[in-house]
């Protein structure tokens, strides 16, 4: 049986004679972690001359990797703020942009002083932000839905092996709060809104879900949340949602349709590639010098 070095060694000797689709070294060190059940890097190094306890499974999600697979799929599992969130093909590969969201709520609330007693991750996916802002916000309410049962089975899962105590809900955007009376002090949403497939790189229309990403004109749940958002936020409210880099002017426009401007604030923030990706809309606190 071969040790792990000499399994590192031989993968990136074959990888190197490769006409496309290289890997780098952390990806087969994360090959060689799962294939070896070993908790991080370090316990990798400290058996790197150890034999490999199971070369199978690291050729099979060798494979995968070389078949174009997302190292993430591959492993079941995907970082998001500190989080190790499991996943699997049913539900999005937590993104930079995501986490960039989960943040900005936290900062918000803890800088103004918001209002968050009983939160909601509407589209939750994973559960990936529901999960965070409980571990930051351990004495909230915070409510995650969705609109489809395997996705809620996966976020089920994240939220039995993290312990976090957050609480699921099946249904298509608000209807689930509206249905069940719940009113709501912040309300976050990473909803489905490219609406040209074009856009979508073809790996992630080959692996990850469509109803997650593509919606047919980009503004449909956003218009849903605006219009109906007074059956379930409180008098005083916040809104945070990850929106596509083109659609500031639409949504805009949305905004002066739905809500009243002499008791509502919003901003557009840029995400760390420096595009626009965030919506945020406080109701009833006339906050100064938000920026």
């Amino acid at each position: 049986m071969a040790t792990n070095r000499e399994v590192f060694l031989d993968t990136k000797k074959n990888d190197s004679k490769r006409r496309s689709l290289h890997l780098n070294d952390t990806e087969i060190y994360e090959l060689l972690i799962n294939a070896n059940g070993f908790k991080d890097y370090t316990e990798l190094v400290s058996n790197f001359d150890a034999e490999i306890k199971n070369k199978p499974l690291y050729t099979r999600n060798l494979t995968r990797l070389y078949d174009g697979e997302p190292l993430q799929y591959v492993l079941g599992v995907a970082s998001f703020v500190g989080l190790d969130i499991k996943i699997n093909h049913n539900v999005l590969i937590p993104r930079p942009e995501t986490e960039g969201l989960a943040l900005l709520v936290k900062e918000y609330i803890v800088q103004y002083n918001l209002n968050h007693e009983t939160m909601a991750d509407v589209c939750t996916g994973s559960g990936c932000i529901a999960l965070y802002l409980k571990s930051q916000f351990k004495d909230s309410t915070i409510y995650a839905s969705d609109k489809y049962e395997d996705p809620l089975l996966v976020a089920k899962r994240n939220k039995e092996n993290l312990g976090l105590n957050i609480i699921l809900l099946k249904g298509s955007r608000l209807q689930p709060f509206e249905e069940k009376n719940i009113m709501i002090d912040v309300l976050v949403s990473n909803p489905p809104y490219v609406e040209k497939i074009k856009e979508i790189d073809d790996n992630v229309l080959r692996y990850e879900p469509l109803n997650a990403i593509y919606s047919l004109d980009g503004l449909h749940f956003y218009d849903s949340y605006f219009r109906h958002y007074k059956d379930v936020m409180g008098e005083k409210f916040f809104m945070a949602f990850e929106i596509n880099y083109d659609q500031k002017g639409k949504l805009t426009k949305l905004i002066k349709q739905y809500f009243d401007l002499n008791n509502t604030q919003y901003i557009f923030k840029r995400d760390i590639y420096g595009k626009e990706r965030y919506l945020l809309i406080f109701g009833g606190y006339h906050l100064e010098n938000l920026e």
